[in-house]
């Protein structure tokens, strides 16, 4: 039981760093030069999100092997010839490229790969993937949806507090518009996983694994909610008072990202101890 509960930790950290790291970039390079000097911001939180991803990952690995037996070779040999291997391969070899090209605009186009690599990685292991090759990408769709979304809501957050009233606002406009199409990709995509592992089965519902399912997905509609909210009652309220609006769309936006997170939480803890094949 303690080194499951040290795996969904080294989960979350991994599922954390990826979508912080990797979803900066995604939302550095779709904002652009409309995110001001909170660009600046950006290199230090992708190299930061990335390395927390790689070591994760590596411990996560490492647990695993514990969990199997031991640490031996034969084992480890076994396990990287698995889609876990090859997602370890790309979480690590993802994650140090997105450190190594943090900074500068003409890295970009490596950022970007190496971002990818490592949110790809998640639609090689994982109940999605076990499902097959279709749901596996459309995971991976809904994850790169996820971290873009993480990513555009912390540099908001931030833009929030430095930048001036018209630049801000048309920086929410441009994140607004955005939001509509990537949001709205993660919330179909995420459907099609859904029904994908639990959807064929009507004895599925009500198992442990579906109940966890279900916290992760009230968790994942409280930061939608908090979404429309900015979105119908501060967006507009920027146009006749930025600063007050400002202070408040950062607070909900603050709240959003957190809901976000304990999404991430119920995510480790229900790929970790559940299965949508039985109870554990």
């Amino acid at each position: 039981m303690t080194l499951e509960l040290l795996a969904a930790v080294a989960k979350f950290a991994l599922y954390a760093g990826a979508l912080f790291g990797a979803g900066t970039a995604l939302a550095w390079a779709s904002l652009g030069d409309g995110l001001g000097e909170v660009q600046a911001e950006a290199p230090r939180r992708i190299a930061v999100g990335a390395a927390a991803a790689a070591v994760a990952a590596l411990a996560g690995s490492v647990l695993l092997l514990l969990r199997l037996g031991g640490l031996e070779w034969p084992i480890f040999a076994a396990v990287l010839g698995t889609p876990s291997g090859a997602a370890l391969a790309l979480q690590v070899i993802g994650g140090g490229l997105l450190v190594a090209t943090a900074r500068g605009a003409a890295q970009r186009p490596l950022r970007l790969l190496a971002a990818a690599m490592l949110l790809a990685s998640f639609g090689l292991s994982g109940h999605a993937a076990a499902a097959g090759v279709l749901s596996g990408t459309v995971a991976t769709l809904h994850v790169l949806a996820a971290a873009w979304w993480l990513g555009s809501l912390l540099l908001l957050r931030s833009a929030c507090r430095t930048l001036p009233g018209e630049p801000l606002t048309a920086l929410v406009g441009r994140f607004g518009r955005l939001a509509r199409l990537v949001v709205g990709g993660m919330i179909g995509s995420g459907a099609v996983v859904v029904f994908v592992l639990v959807g064929p089965t009507l004895s599925a519902w009500g198992t442990p694994y579906v109940r966890s399912l279900t916290v992760k997905i009230v968790l994942a509609w409280c930061a939608l909610a908090l979404a429309v909210y900015a979105r119908s009652r501060l967006v507009p309220r920027l146009a006749h008072d930025v600063a007050g609006a400002a202070t408040i769309l950062r607070r909900v936006v603050t709240i959003e990202a957190a809901f976000l997170a304990a999404t991430l939480a119920a995510t480790a803890w229900l790929t970790t101890f559940h299965s949508p094949h039985g109870g554990h």
